[in-house]
Protein backbone atom coordinates (compact mmCIF):
# COMPACT_ATOMS: atom_id res chain seq x y z
CA UNK A 1 0.00 0.00 0.00
CA UNK A 2 3.02 2.41 0.43
CA UNK A 3 3.33 2.15 -2.90
CA UNK A 4 0.26 3.46 -3.93
CA UNK A 5 0.59 6.23 -1.23
CA UNK A 6 3.82 7.01 -2.93
CA UNK A 7 2.03 7.41 -6.55
CA UNK A 8 -0.40 9.32 -5.36
CA UNK A 9 1.49 12.08 -3.30
CA UNK A 10 4.29 11.72 -7.13
CA UNK A 11 0.97 12.70 -8.98
CA UNK A 12 -0.42 14.94 -6.79
CA UNK A 13 3.28 16.85 -7.19
CA UNK A 14 3.15 17.07 -10.88
CA UNK A 15 -0.29 17.56 -11.00
CA UNK A 16 0.45 21.03 -8.71
CA UNK A 17 3.71 21.87 -10.89
CA UNK A 18 2.25 21.47 -13.91
CA UNK A 19 -0.97 23.55 -12.95
CA UNK A 20 1.99 26.61 -11.35
CA UNK A 21 3.36 26.86 -14.90
CA UNK A 22 0.20 27.66 -16.70
CA UNK A 23 -0.97 24.48 -17.41
CA UNK A 24 -5.01 23.63 -17.07
CA UNK A 25 -7.99 21.27 -16.81
CA UNK A 26 -10.86 21.15 -18.69
CA UNK A 27 -14.23 19.43 -17.89
CA UNK A 28 -15.39 16.65 -19.85
CA UNK A 29 -18.81 16.39 -20.37
CA UNK A 30 -20.24 13.10 -18.93
CA UNK A 31 -22.11 11.43 -22.11
CA UNK A 32 -18.23 11.43 -23.10
CA UNK A 33 -16.65 8.00 -22.90
CA UNK A 34 -13.72 6.27 -22.93
CA UNK A 35 -15.32 3.47 -25.33
CA UNK A 36 -17.45 4.46 -28.44
CA UNK A 37 -20.90 2.96 -28.93
CA UNK A 38 -20.26 0.36 -31.79
CA UNK A 39 -22.26 0.27 -34.98
CA UNK A 40 -25.25 -1.52 -35.00
CA UNK A 41 -24.99 -2.46 -38.51
CA UNK A 42 -21.54 -3.75 -38.49
CA UNK A 43 -20.80 -6.61 -40.96
CA UNK A 44 -17.84 -7.77 -38.36
CA UNK A 45 -20.56 -9.58 -36.50
CA UNK A 46 -21.61 -11.92 -39.75
CA UNK A 47 -20.14 -14.57 -39.97
CA UNK A 48 -19.36 -16.49 -43.30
Amino acid sequence: MESGARLCHRVEEDLTEFLSRGGRLDPIDPAITADPPKPENSNESSTI
